[in-house]
């Protein structure tokens, strides 16, 4: 995919992240929030968004300003949607990274650029699972950055998985009744920061 020349890149992330972002090119401008583009009209200019390391989602009104609007998920393809670290783990994942794709209005459904995953090693906790995926996240975000300035980026041949994870999707699987105690002991395990909405 040919990038045609381009007057800013406006990387949205956390700002505890400002710090792992040390890149030399220019026209890299870090935000933290989408109101710089709420109060300014960008439209009719060459700038590329890439949204990365936030929980943030960008309003197709926002990333339609663009020319070209990036996201990077922190996931595989086969996870998309939220959470996909607890979903990785209660599926056992034997790889697991980033993924970056082309923004679309329907969440994580875009064309997928490129991906930069790891192989998994034993048994992982969902906070395992998201090291991963920032760490990858970063590397992922560097190689983007160094195909936008030289003018191309290579599609990759992968495809999302059907099944989009929302956070309801989450809570369906706190509801722990009738199920066998290795079932329960799985997602106790799977899905740790939700103990307030376990069922038994």
């Amino acid at each position: 995919m040919r990038i045609d020349e381009f007057e800013n890149i406006y990387i949205l992330t956390k700002n505890k992240f400002f710090k792992f972002y040390e890149f030399s090119f220019k026209k890299v401008t870090l935000i933290d929030n989408l109101e710089l583009f709420n109060n300014q009209n960008i439209k009719n200019t060459n700038s590329i968004l890439i949204s990365c390391n936030t929980n943030l989602i960008v309003s197709e009104k926002i990333f339609k300003k663009f020319n070209l609007s990036i996201n990077i998920h922190p996931g595989s393809h086969l996870f998309p949607g939220r959470d996909p670290h607890h979903w990785a783990c209660y599926g056992n994942a034997t790889f697991f990274g980033s993924t970056a794709h082309i923004m679309e209005k329907k969440v994580d459904s875009g064309k997928i650029l490129d991906f930069e995953y790891s192989k998994i090693f034993g048994k992982l906790s969902p906070s395992g699972y998201q090291k991963i995926a920032n760490n990858t996240s970063l590397i992922l975000m560097k190689r983007t950055l160094e195909a936008l300035h030289k003018g191309f980026i290579l599609v990759k041949k992968e495809n999302w998985n059907t099944k989009i994870n929302k956070r309801i999707d989450i809570l369906k699987m706190c509801n722990f009744k009738g199920l066998d105690a290795e079932e329960i002991k799985k997602r106790k395990f799977s899905f740790q920061g939700f103990e307030k909405f376990f069922l038994y």
